[in-house]
């Protein structure tokens, strides 16, 4: 029983990892723990990395210890990734003429991120008709 937590373990561990484009020794590096340790916990090889290990792989992935082992981390990282997007075109808003503004509200008209798992975007430079809510 306890290998299938430790397989989880690190194949949630691989995932965040991965979604970060990050490899083996980045993280390793990031997390202050030897890269072959890592690779130990993502292959389920670990038979108990200690709790001061996985949390600083957590802080590494930017997430909680607990998200690591209930697996509840996805969709803050799809928020993320989602948040990571809008601000990216919120910072192209002032540069686009109006019939460009327009396209882009109607095709993301009703896009909505999870205000308590996703980062707050900057307040955009944009006219006032089109800030209503």
């Amino acid at each position: 029983m306890m290998g299938n937590i430790d397989e989880k373990l690190g194949d949630r561990i691989q995932l965040l990892r991965r979604r970060l484009k990050k490899n083996q020794a980045e993280l390793a590096a990031d997390a202050e723990i030897s890269e072959r340790g890592l690779q130990a916990i993502e292959i389920g090889k670990s038979k108990d990395p200690g709790i001061s290990t996985v949390a600083k792989i957590a802080n590494a992935l930017g997430v909680s210890i607990d998200d690591l082992y209930s697996g509840e981390t996805a969709p803050r990282i799809v928020a993320a990734e989602k948040a990571d997007l809008i601000i990216d075109i919120i910072s192209m808003l002032p540069k686009l003429h109006q019939e460009e503004l327009g396209s882009i509200h109607r095709q993301v008209k009703g896009f909505a991120i999870d205000a308590d798992t996703a980062p707050a975007a900057p307040s955009p430079h944009v006219s006032s008709h089109s800030k209503s809510k």
